[in-house]
């Protein structure tokens, strides 16, 4: 996997998915967290940086998966 083959909007998009999904995940079971009142919380960061990997792995394989096929009929 070419990770310099990936378009910089493919990493805007998945960091802005990432976090609103890891967002809608905490809201769910009670967390909150608010930038202004905690600047650095460890636990918000280490879910976002593990939601953000995995949705950059998934979407990196579709994205590869894709062209490639793509390549491969035309």
């Amino acid at each position: 996997m070419n990770v310099g083959r990936l378009p910089v909007w493919w990493f805007i998009i998945i960091g802005v998915a990432s976090n609103l999904l890891a967002e809608m995940v905490l809201s769910q079971f009670g967390f909150s967290y608010d930038i202004f009142s905690e600047a650095f919380n460890l636990g918000k960061l280490l879910i976002d940086s593990g939601v953000f990997v995995g949705f950059f792995i998934v979407l990196s394989l579709a994205y590869f998966k894709i062209s490639a096929h793509r390549n491969t009929s035309s």
